[in-house]
């Protein structure tokens, strides 16, 4: 017998529905994860600019709280009118934010201040996530055999470049020469 998710609980009239209900939850499960991989899409797009935009303070989307040179460890609170980094005291920077933060809630997320203010469209990021809908619809597009396929260079990919990543990070010149100079 041949029958899909939703055909295959007709087997039993008491288990009818569950065909219709598995699918609705891998929708909704879908549509929720799909809109993280288009968040790390975005991410992947806006690193190629030259300059990273959730590494400077200059841009649009920044509050004057932000502050490039983050410190916080710097600040114990035994002197609390302390200058820091910037020219701000202890007490100003526990109001500081990292401009990492606020991309990603003033640019990706594009937070608004409540319910009663919806903000603008972000048509970065509906395209990012169209883009990522039409990756995984032609990923399944062929059935289970080449979505298997996909599979094999989905899983080992990344941990080829994780280890590649680990390699480059222990022969650097600048990590031994940090090491060498830091070394009590």
């Amino acid at each position: 017998m041949k029958a899909g998710s939703i055909n295959v609980w007709n087997i039993a009239p008491l288990f009818k529905g569950l065909g219709y209900a598995s699918m609705v939850i891998v929708f909704f499960c879908n549509t929720y994860y799909i809109m993280v991989l288009a968040w790390g899409f975005y991410y992947l797009i806006k690193s190629f600019n030259s300059t990273l935009p959730w590494s400077t303070c200059d841009n649009e989307w920044n509050t004057p709280n932000c502050i490039e040179i983050f410190r916080h460890q710097d600040c114990n609170g035994s002197l609390p009118n302390a200058t820091m980094s910037n020219n701000m005291t202890c007490a100003e920077m526990a109001n500081a934010r990292s401009p990492i933060i606020e991309f990603w809630e003033n640019k990706v997320l594009n937070i608004s201040s409540g319910l009663g203010d919806t903000g603008e469209f972000n048509w970065e990021l509906t395209l990012c996530l169209m883009a990522v809908w039409v990756m995984v619809y032609f990923c399944v597009w062929k059935g289970v055999k080449s979505t298997g396929k996909i599979v094999y260079f989905t899983a080992t990919f990344p941990y080829v470049v994780l280890i590649i990543l680990l390699v480059r990070g222990h022969t650097s010149w600048s990590v031994r020469r940090h090491h060498v100079l830091h070394q009590t």
